[in-house]
């Protein structure tokens, strides 16, 4: 789980606790569900940003390769 995701779900918790039946002291299903999307819209956007540092650290690796074999070509 990243870290930033991390911070982000429990902030939002934290500012966002579920409602509680004062009889029975357990939060509400609609709360719970409300909070659930939430949770996946979260998902969601945190596997989008990782797949997009996948690509850059992708393009990044084969822009050193690259240099590397430039840089070997010039030292022969």
């Amino acid at each position: 789980m990243s870290n930033r995701f991390y911070k982000h779900l429990s902030s939002y918790f934290q500012k966002n606790p579920p409602d509680t039946d004062i009889d029975t002291q357990t939060p509400s299903y609609t709360d719970l569900i409300a909070e659930l999307d939430v949770t996946k819209t979260i998902l969601k956007n945190v596997k989008q940003e990782n797949m997009e540092l996948c690509r850059k650290t992708e393009r990044t690796w084969q822009y050193l390769e690259e240099q590397a074999r430039e840089t070997e070509k010039l030292t022969k």
